[in-house]
């Protein structure tokens, strides 16, 4: 898979503390299997096109937080991986037992 810019940097400065994100994408093809807990996604070759951001939090110049969030049900639903939310509903019914 590939990374690419896919919208603008927004950086934030001052003196002593800096912080910036930027959004891009990560593009692949499903050529692998994919293990999930309820068995394992065998490859497609569906093309895959997810939504990522980054964020970085600097302070006296040296990075302090770096957090990487992924669209994780849009790359789900490319996948072909669909919630179940009936098992999730009677998992916590369950525990609330």
């Amino acid at each position: 898979m590939r990374s690419r810019p896919a919208g603008r940097i927004w950086l934030s400065c001052e003196p002593w503390r800096a912080s910036g994100s930027i959004r891009r994408s990560i593009q692949g093809t499903v050529t692998g299997p994919f293990p999930t807990p309820a068995g394992t996604v065998q490859p497609t070759g569906a093309r895959l096109d997810i939504p990522t951001a980054d964020f970085w939090y600097i302070e006296n110049g040296k990075i302090k937080e770096f957090n990487c969030y992924v669209g994780l049900s849009v790359m789900l639903a490319q996948l072909g991986v669909q919630p179940d939310f009936a098992a999730a509903v009677n998992a916590s019914t369950s525990a609330a037992v």
